[in-house]
């Protein structure tokens, strides 16, 4: 996946940013702008598609005869790769700060896509805690549906809970979550909405791992 490519923003862009299919994120840096003004071209689903064709073929024209000048910056013509998001995004904003051409919302991508992995590993770290005190207590924990379980196969136990509950709110959003309280101990429950179709679910059930 691209946040960006030296075609972006009407070929001004000075990075070309993905995801490696070899682990990491690669970035290489252009050594050279076009300074010519190409003919803009449409976003694709703004016009009927013939004017669309035709804009795109004056800037592929136009481009063939672009006058380039050199960057001159410190890492013109450098590729890099990165092993973190966050090393990926500190060294967009040095570059974007040494005067190279970085389109903001690749940087703002970047930083969405840092919050939502750090959201998600709250999730996964909370449910790892909750599988150490289950199993402590002789109880294992899987994916289930609401159909298949009823209140009465659910421990609640009080604090985890909430901590997954946290950590889903942060992972997923507030509006897919449900919180009702049991009618049989007053305890909340934690429950999924979808938000497609509205079937509401139970993420998780406890299974004893004794007869």
């Amino acid at each position: 996946m691209s946040y960006c490519r030296f075609s972006s923003d009407g070929f001004q862009s000075d990075v070309y940013v993905y995801e490696s299919c070899y682990g990491g994120w690669d970035v290489h840096v252009a050594s050279n702008h076009i300074v010519t003004e190409l003919p803009e071209v449409p976003g694709m689903f703004e016009v009927e598609p013939g004017e669309w064709l035709a804009a795109h073929n004056a800037q592929m024209e136009a481009l063939k005869t672009a006058e380039r000048e050199p960057i001159g910056g410190e890492y013109d013509g450098e590729s890099c790769t990165f092993y973190t998001l966050d090393e990926l995004l500190q060294f967009l904003v040095v570059l974007s700060e040494s005067g190279y051409r970085v389109p903001e919302y690749a940087i703002e991508r970047i930083e969405e896509e840092m919050k939502e992995r750090t959201a998600m590993d709250r999730l996964i770290g909370a449910i790892t805690e909750l599988r150490k005190l289950l199993s402590a207590g002789g109880y294992s924990i899987c994916r289930t549906d609401e159909e298949k379980m009823g209140f009465g196969d659910t421990i609640m136990i009080g604090s985890v809970w909430k901590e997954i509950d946290d950590a889903i709110v942060e992972a997923i959003g507030e509006s897919v979550r449900d919180a009702p309280v049991c009618p049989n101990c007053d305890s909340v429950v934690t429950l999924i909405c979808c938000t497609q179709c509205g079937h509401r679910f139970y993420p998780y059930r406890l299974h004893s791992a004794t007869p």
